[in-house]
């Protein structure tokens, strides 16, 4: 009777367990891929948004906002063998350090042209991604 009960708990514990252990099929892993390069891409939008009378509340936002989506994408994108991201890592370092280096007392009129500029390196680096990665996806369906 014990060993019975011991194999019902072994069960009632395993089962779970190796339900977790179910590996992410490559459709699934590329379409979760791409929905964070989407994120990614909506997130560099907001410093395409800021203007010059923006706040550098807004631009502290939009930056969090961008760092936050680049970490989701860099988790998607280690599940992927094929997926390269150091030419934009390396448009996303510089995109951190220009804002990270804008003075506390700058005006955002001054430091908006490099912001954008740097947007825009990054926006043509996952562009670059997303042509070779998520072309062959089927749309959503709703």
């Amino acid at each position: 009777m014990k060993r019975f009960a011991l194999i019902i708990v072994l069960a009632v514990l395993l089962v779970p367990a190796l339900g977790a252990c179910q590996q992410t099929t490559l459709p699934d892993a590329k379409a979760d891929f791409c929905n964070k390069l989407n994120a990614y891409s909506d997130a560099l939008d907001e410093f395409n948004q800021l203007t010059p009378d923006s706040t550098v509340d807004e631009m502290k936002t939009a930056k969090a906002d961008v760092d936050g989506a680049w970490t989701e994408l860099k988790d998607a994108a280690s599940t992927l063998a094929d997926v390269q991201l150091d030419e934009a890592q390396t448009a996303m370092d510089g995109l951190m350090q220009t804002v990270d280096g804008i003075p506390d007392d700058a005006t955002l009129s001054s430091a908006l042209d490099t912001v954008v500029s740097e947007v825009k390196t990054a926006r043509e680096a996952i562009d670059k991604i997303s042509t070779t990665v998520c072309v062959d996806l089927p749309e959503p369906q709703e």
